[in-house]
């Protein structure tokens, strides 16, 4: 894996209430604040157009589509999706939202809490709605697939059993559609498999290399897990998930990398991974700052 270094920050543009951004497939960032939709100019120019209006509460996730053409927008009771190239075309529908990924251009999956904390699949363009997975804790955390459509979902709060905040489960693409074909929805706490162990399982991804990246914070738990945001080594991520050991922060800083912009500051953070550039974004909740980590080359956690 390699060690992430920070090599520097940027600001948002104009964010009033919440840091929620994401990648186009040609590296560019897109942001949202809860009022304007936000592309980057250029590759690296750190220099924002407003292309939309897009009036939402507090906003909740950003997720561009695999072609880059469609970006979806959650506040937590709302998801709207927008064409980037014609944004005035908009579609909205009400359901509880906390993260989302779209496995498609077609399909978007979301983790939520509405009538108990879910995951579920929705088509944007009709509205329907099928659920993949309950049980999830009392709230859910974040959610991503890898290269082979394995589907990670987060435990992101679960006071009854504080020791499972932070879950990161895997369920393979077969488990998950099977879900979706039959309206027999998988159960979080029995089956799936336990991956990690880290934060509260937040807004969850992989770079470039396939290493798992984790942010949130969990204060549950004694002492309390914040105040860092975490990348885990891909090696032991498939271990994990061939029956070994999940992945937790008291295994060695080459499995599990802490990143922490402003030591001291319990903060609970937000990652994402620009394939692109290689960079890993590192920011805190309702700060418009975005910390910017590199790979440094050549060298790595376990040398």
């Amino acid at each position: 894996m390699p060690n992430y270094v920070l090599h520097g920050s940027f600001q948002l543009p104009d964010m009033h209430s919440s840091s929620i951004f994401d990648e186009l497939p040609d590296g560019r960032l897109v942001a949202w604040n809860g009022e304007h939709l936000f592309i980057e100019t250029a590759l690296g120019s750190r220099r924002f157009l407003p292309i939309a209006d897009a009036q939402g509460q507090y906003p909740s996730f950003l997720r561009v589509s695999p072609s880059g053409e469609r970006i979806a927008l959650g506040d937590g009771t709302t998801i709207r999706t927008i064409l980037r190239d014609d944004p005035a075309v908009q579609t909205e529908v009400q359901f509880q939202n906390y993260d989302a990924e779209w496995i498609d251009e077609e399909r978007l999956a979301v983790t939520g809490s509405h009538q108990g904390s879910i995951a579920y699949v929705l088509l944007p363009e009709n509205g329907d709605i099928g659920v993949m997975c309950i049980n999830i804790g009392s709230a859910s955390g974040g959610v991503t697939l890898d290269s082979a459509r394995n589907l990670y979902l987060g435990d992101g709060y679960d006071p009854a059993h504080p020791d499972d905040t932070g879950f990161v489960k895997a369920f393979t693409e077969a488990e998950w559609q099977s879900a979706l074909d039959t309206s027999l929805p998988l159960d979080f706490k029995a089956s799936g498999v336990l991956v990690a162990d880290l934060l509260s399982a937040a807004y969850l991804g992989f770079d470039a290399e396939g290493n798992l990246h984790v942010g949130g914070g969990n204060s549950l738990v004694q002492p309390p897990e914040v105040g860092y945001a975490a990348v885990a080594d891909r090696n032991a991520v498939a271990g994990a998930l061939t029956g070994g050991r999940e992945v937790d922060d008291q295994l060695p800083s080459y499995v599990v990398q802490r990143l922490d912009p402003k030591p001291g500051a319990q903060q609970s953070w937000h990652m994402s991974s620009n394939w692109i550039t290689g960079e890993l974004y590192v920011t805190a909740y309702g700060e418009s700052t975005v910390y910017v980590y590199l790979p440094l080359r050549g060298l790595s956690n376990s040398d």
